[in-house]
């Protein structure tokens, strides 16, 4: 969508859609943390997919007037370029959850995906009829990507406002659980909140207990709160098993494995997680970290590398490279890059 007031809804339906597609074991479906890196672009479809490692690529637009909706959506075999399907609907708001359905379905009838009777009921799922509540849920999702700790209670405020209107609107309380575990997880909110957000998610796990996203804060509140791993661990499967093709999942579960002593199994997980999010320069920055603490500072280098090719501005990528180059006694390239760090992050003079 071209229009800014409702650029949270399009890219919100596009995250609906992909998330429907991800839970469908037979599909490999890239994330959208990655796919985003192409949104405008005018590369070929062929370069696209092959930089992203798929051989389909989904394109569509959304608009938005009021209470009508209008999705144009079209799966395209990169190979040839070919149309596999293509579709236009035009529909009331209240009808949302319906096409969000229809085209899952539609996209894994043209790929051939073989559907489980549980599959089949997930992408046909529809969380709320209270079409408020779904916008506000879409409004807090795309505040949450967009603008990170300056508006982040913000996000709260359209959480609780969504579950308000819908109590037993499950996602809602995913989001609201997600906003008090990120923020007490990265101290942009005290401690005191992780116990809020595990309510809210055990809220939602006794609404609907398919939300793969719902597993995998609840293995991050067993982790860092509780200190419970053979709980997280358990709901780090349970999450990747609802939704294979989350990358977020296997990434956050393979770096508890390498911290728990099981570093083979956590570095397989953190391989397939590169394979669904390769564009996602958190993971290859988390990656790099954990090759750091395996003293293999010739695989951090690398990552750390590929993170500031992806996010050049990110300071925390550079202080690690620069730790890992001080390791290999390359102290100039050391020197370079926390330099570089500190004057992105504002402390030009310790540079």
């Amino acid at each position: 969508s071209q229009d800014k007031a409702n650029e949270y809804f399009a890219d919100g339906i596009q995250e609906e859609i992909l998330t429907k597609l991800s839970r469908i074991g037979d599909l490999k479906v890239i994330s959208r943390t990655s796919t985003q890196r192409f949104k405008s672009s005018s590369e070929d479809i062929a370069q696209i997919a092959k930089q992203l490692g798929v051989a389909n690529i989904l394109e569509g637009t959304v608009q938005k007037a009021g209470d009508q909706v209008r999705v144009n959506v079209q799966l395209i075999d990169a190979a040839n370029d070919s149309h596999l399907w293509a579709e236009r609907y035009d529909h009331q708001l209240i009808d949302i959850f319906a096409v969000e359905s229809d085209i899952a379905a539609k996209i894994a009838d043209a790929l051939h995906a073989k559907l489980t009777g549980a599959e089949r009921r997930a992408i046909s799922s529809q969380p709320t009829t209270n079409t408020e509540a779904y916008q506000l849920y879409l409004k807090a999702r795309h505040q949450w990507r967009n603008s990170f700790a300056p508006g982040y209670e913000q996000v709260r405020k359209y959480f609780e406002r969504a579950i308000e209107l819908d109590p037993s609107f499950a996602p809602a309380y995913v989001g609201l659980g997600g906003y008090h575990a990120f923020g007490a997880a990265n101290a942009i909110l005290p401690p005191a909140h992780w116990p809020a957000a595990e309510t809210a998610l055990q809220k939602a796990l006794e609404l609907d207990d398919t939300l793969a996203e719902a597993y995998h804060l609840l293995a991050g509140v067993e982790v860092y709160y509780k200190r419970d791993w053979p709980a997280a661990e358990r709901a780090f499967l349970r999450g990747a098993e609802l939704n294979p093709s989350d990358g977020e999942i296997r990434h956050h579960y393979g770096l508890c494995l390498v911290l728990f002593g099981r570093s083979e199994e956590g570095l397989s997980q953190i391989a397939q997680a590169k394979q669904l999010d390769p564009f996602f320069p958190g993971l290859h920055l988390f990656a790099g970290r954990i090759l750091f603490f395996l003293r293999d500072y010739d695989g951090a280098i690398a990552y750390f590398a590929t993170t500031l090719e992806l996010e050049p501005t990110n300071a925390v990528a550079h202080e690690h490279f620069g730790d890992a180059c001080e390791r290999k006694g390359m102290f100039h390239d050391a020197i370079t890059q926390w330099c570089a760090g500190l004057t992105l992050s504002g402390q030009p003079e310790q540079a």
